[in-house]
């Protein structure tokens, strides 16, 4: 049986939904008058801010052949995560950012005992493009895009007495939907679908592994 627990999206959703009104009616007045809705994100000089904290809890029991669960041998896995982003618009569309990645995971028995804990870093850059030339969706505050991420992973498990370190180049090409609302600033809402390659070894046996998967975010961010 599996429980788990994700509060990341939620808080996304709910952040969105309160700040959209009020950046919206400030990034749309200027000196009092109201403008049309058109937005001015991904402009040059423009400046995002994105951001993602996450935790997880979920818990596995075995069972027997004869479908009794075996809840001595029951273990809970809980992970956080911190993610920030920033980034810049070096000419119309084109993005280059700088992120962050910080996850740590604890694994306990029934007990509560701690049996292995993971910590990993994944500091890196990425290049995305967004599609500006589409007037009927930038009216709507929409912008398709596709990006380019390269991170370099560093992680340690420790279970028990020893401790193992890996470290490798993580690949992330991904695309998506951002929509925009605000004029000189203001937020964004991004919808997308990325798969990350990862490739890490072991800093002392020289032994690793290849790990690739598909990721559906949503993410809420800020422009000025």
């Amino acid at each position: 049986m599996k429980k788990l627990l994700s509060f990341s999206i939620l808080a996304t959703m709910l952040l969105a939904l309160v700040a959209s009104p009020v950046l919206a009616k400030k990034g749309d007045k200027e000196n009092g008058e109201p403008k049309k809705k058109s937005t001015s994100f991904a402009k040059k000089g423009r400046i995002t801010v994105f951001g993602s904290l996450g935790f997880d809890s979920s818990t596995t029991t075995p069972f027997d052949k004869d479908g009794k669960a075996l809840d001595d041998f029951a273990t809970t896995a809980s992970t956080f995560t911190l993610a920030p982003r920033v980034g810049y618009f070096v000419i119309k569309g084109l993005e280059i950012a700088v992120d962050f990645t910080y996850s740590s995971t604890t694994n306990k028995d029934k007990d509560d005992k701690e049996q292995s804990s993971t910590s990993q870093t994944i500091p890196g850059i990425d290049v995305a493009y967004y599609l500006t030339q589409t007037k009927p969706l930038k009216k709507m505050g929409l912008f398709p895009y596709a990006h380019f991420g390269l991170g370099y992973a560093m992680s340690s498990t420790k279970a028990g007495s020893t401790t193992t370190d890996f470290s490798g180049v993580q690949l992330t090409p991904g695309i998506g939907m951002a929509w925009a609302f605000g004029k000189s600033k203001g937020g964004v809402v991004k919808f997308g679908i990325d798969y990350q390659m990862l490739t890490q070894t072991e800093e002392k046996a020289k032994t690793g592994f290849d790990l690739a998967s598909f990721r559906f975010a949503t993410s809420f961010g800020l422009y000025f």
